[in-house]
């Protein structure tokens, strides 16, 4: 039964319950017709008994006087006249009832003959002048049982014709109810055997659990294109961004074993692969930094935080960095601001934030600055990071969130060291800002500055 197909299964239990039903049925219908029809033959046995004594006048002494034409057989029921010392006087039994059965007024008898069952009933009338006569009423109850057999045969006879009308309704309807299942498995060996996850599974007709199953299984297949594709992009971003160094130090190196060099060139040459070496390492560090962090994301640790301390903690360390580089840090932070989640992450999202500020400062400006303010807003923690650099063209503000993505060469490398920027730090506070069920926004013009919001759910 394990190993059966589910159509097969379920017409079976679909056949089975309902040949249990029916069959309870039949027996309910059968004892119920049984008890009804001797309760009839009962009922009709006593009256004709009675009607029977109704018959008999008795003359001016009490003397009752049997009237010639007394009929011993009506209704079924065959009478018999017995005296009070019980001798029999009129009608008589049938053949195969047995002999000398003793008079009981008022009680019935169920006797077994040799050709059926009896049904026997006695009443004893008295007179006035101390004589008395018995009644004996016999019921045939093979007669009696005539109608409940009949019953009895129309529904075994019909039994089995239910039960096949119902092994074929229950194919039907097995085979209807799960058409919709078949349609979904050849979608998804389809989808599964060519691998294509831009196809979807069909939707049912009917807005049913076939109909959730169906939606829940698409989008759970877009996420896996979705991770598929990010993770083809990933590879090839990563392949590209290692490919410039790699090829930096091996033209380097064949050019130098072309021929003898001074010490100096060697130098120079050392210098240069360094420089290549120190950006890898730098780069595969940071990946390190975001697998982890990505990785760790069903072990976020929610708590609840004072995200006002949290971001006058952070703004104090990054005081002394911006102030490095030249750029004035000021900060505006609302007290008892309360969020739930994770504080390492937190952090990070800060960390980042305030770092891309300072890293694309305006060298031209005199006073390069980053202000900081953390604020409630309808529900939800406001934080704005703004600063006066040298922002971002409007055809890259849809891509900065992306991983490995820079807008161009001037603004990756004009301030920054070549070694610093990969485009993973801004997909790193999306990432964060989304796992708290929040999000982040970017406003910038170029030569004036960017300004990036992100809204956090609050307490």
């Amino acid at each position: 039964m394990k190993n059966r197909p589910i159509k097969t299964r379920l017409t079976i239990y679909y056949t089975a319950v309902l040949a249990v039903i029916v069959l309870a049925s039949c027996a309910l219908i059968y004892f119920n017709s049984s008890q009804f029809s001797q309760a009839r033959a009962r009922e009709n046995l006593l009256q004709v008994v009675q009607a029977g004594f109704s018959e008999i006048p008795s003359d001016p002494a009490g003397d009752p006087q049997i009237p010639t034409g007394f009929s011993v057989y009506r209704s079924g029921v065959s009478l018999i006249l017995y005296d009070a010392s019980g001798v029999r006087l009129k009608g008589a039994p049938p053949a195969d009832l047995p002999k000398n059965l003793p008079l009981e007024s008022g009680t019935f008898k169920q006797i077994a003959g040799t050709d059926g069952e009896y049904l026997l009933y006695d009443l004893r009338n008295p007179y006035e002048n101390g004589q008395a006569l018995y009644i004996r009423g016999i019921y045939t109850i093979d007669r009696n049982y005539s109608q409940t057999t009949r019953t009895a045969r129309i529904l075994m006879t019909g039994l089995p014709i239910l039960a096949l009308l119902a092994i074929l309704g229950g194919i039907l309807i097995a085979r209807r109810a799960l058409d919709p299942v078949t349609g979904i498995t050849r979608a998804a060996e389809q989808i599964t055997g060519g691998g294509d996850l831009s196809r979807r599974l069909p939707l049912p007709e009917n807005k049913d659990e076939l109909y959730d199953l169906s939606e829940t299984l698409n989008e759970m297949i877009g996420r896996l294109e979705g991770a598929f594709l990010a993770e083809k992009n990933f590879s090839a971003d990563v392949s590209h961004e290692l490919r410039t160094p790699v090829s930096v130090i091996l033209a380097e190196c064949e050019h130098e074993l072309e021929q003898d060099r001074t010490p100096s060139e060697y130098r120079e040459a050392l210098s240069t692969i360094q420089s290549q070496c120190r950006r890898i390492m730098s780069m595969i560090e940071q990946l390190l930094k975001l697998s982890r962090q990505l990785d760790a994301a069903s072990m976020i640790e929610e708590e609840e935080l004072d995200l006002s301390l949290l971001c006058e903690s952070i703004c104090c360390e990054m005081e002394g960095v911006a102030a490095g580089k030249g750029v004035r840090l000021t900060w505006d932070i609302a007290p008892d601001v309360l969020v739930r989640g994770d504080e390492t992450l937190l952090m990070r999202l800060l960390i980042n934030l305030i770092n891309n500020a300072v890293k694309y400062r305006d060298p031209n400006k005199n006073e390069p600055s980053v202000s900081f303010a953390l604020s409630c807003e309808d529900g939800k923690a406001r934080i704005e990071v703004a600063d006066n650099g040298i922002g971002i063209a409007e055809s890259d503000l849809d891509h900065i969130f992306e991983r490995f993505y820079k807008a161009d060469k001037s603004r990756d490398h004009s301030v920054a060291a070549p070694d610093e920027s990969f485009g993973l730090g801004l997909s790193m506070v999306r990432w964060i800002a989304e796992a708290h069920g929040g999000s982040v926004s970017v406003e910038s013009q170029v030569g004036e500055g960017s300004r990036f919001t992100v809204l956090l759910p609050r307490v």
